[in-house]
């Protein structure tokens, strides 16, 4: 019986489950308890949706429906009914994604301190929008299961392959396997070898450390002032300036050359981030410095 004060509800699992990523399943298991059938015909006739075997973008959207901040694009309804979101579906038709320059009121807020100057997401939770803005998802076929496996990894971080390999991006760059040193400009098995240093550097904040970004991208100089994302470079070398790492990404890469102010010359990057920046800043050189006492 209802009550005017009070709201009942109803939970069926809390937290990340079976259905969260294939779907509801209890079409498919009513079946094969009725059937006990392994015939591979048999079972097609109940499928489970399997995110290896669709689209990158609607098997990124399984993951992006917690790895994004969203909002119900009918909140009464989804106060009501919650979401109505299944996986395999496009999620963006029930929610609304937060994105960068938006004019919703309900974003400038919350983009105002998880973002970067430069729209990347310094602050965990949002890897669906980072994905979003890599070429290697734009153009190619990356999605996050390219990087990332739910059952056969480590369960930390769940990676595909080890923090210490490049295979996750040489399965669509294997030109660079043979040239990694000419590419790379760093000693085969040193760290600046790894693809993950220079193309998605720890740049973002969660779970009390520094995380990979998600936005897969090259090394480019930007300013040291407040809201500027380091870069991977300057990340790694903590002793030089911003200029070093400019004149090194012309010489190697042909990138325009551009002259910096006499600070940014002469001065380590790091040091200005820390007395420039904000806590968020200060985090991410303090990840640096810690990482390697």
């Amino acid at each position: 019986m209802s009550h005017p004060t009070r709201v009942e509800t109803t939970v069926a699992e809390l937290g990340i489950s079976c259905d969260a990523c294939h779907g509801p399943g209890e079409r498919h298991v009513t079946f094969h308890q009725a059937t006990k059938n392994e015939d591979p015909a048999v079972i097609a006739a109940a499928p489970m949706v399997d995110p290896e075997k669709i689209s990158q973008v609607a098997a990124s959207l399984i993951c992006g429906q917690c790895h994004s901040s969203s909002q119900a694009r009918d909140p009464i309804d989804w106060l009501k009914n919650g979401s109505r979101y299944r996986p395999g579906e496009d999620h963006t038709e029930s929610f609304r994604h937060a994105e960068i320059g938006s004019a919703e009121p309900l974003d400038a807020p919350y983009l105002k301190d998880s973002f970067w100057n430069d729209g990347t997401c310094r602050a965990g939770g949002d890897e669906l929008l980072d994905l979003h803005d890599s070429a290697c998802y734009q153009q190619g076929r990356m999605s996050c299961l390219s990087y990332h496996s739910m059952h056969d990894s480590d369960p930390t971080d769940q990676l595909r392959c080890s923090n210490d390999s490049n295979e996750s991006c040489l399965q669509c760059h294997e030109q660079y396997r043979d040239q990694l040193e000419q590419h790379s400009h760093h000693p085969i098995g040193s760290s600046g070898s790894q693809c993950a240093n220079c193309h998605t550097r720890h740049t973002s904040f969660a779970l009390l450390k520094a995380i990979r970004s998600h936005r897969v991208d090259s090394p480019r100089t930007t300013d040291t002032t407040l809201g500027a994302r380091p870069n991977a470079c300057n990340l790694c070398r903590l002793d030089q300036s911003l200029q070093w790492t400019a004149t090194h990404l012309s010489d190697w890469y042909g990138v325009p050359r551009i002259t910096m102010s006499e600070t940014d010359q002469k001065t380590s990057a790091s040091l200005l981030w820390l007395l420039r920046g904000n806590a968020t800043d200060n985090r991410r050189v303090g990840y640096e410095l810690a990482t390697r006492a």
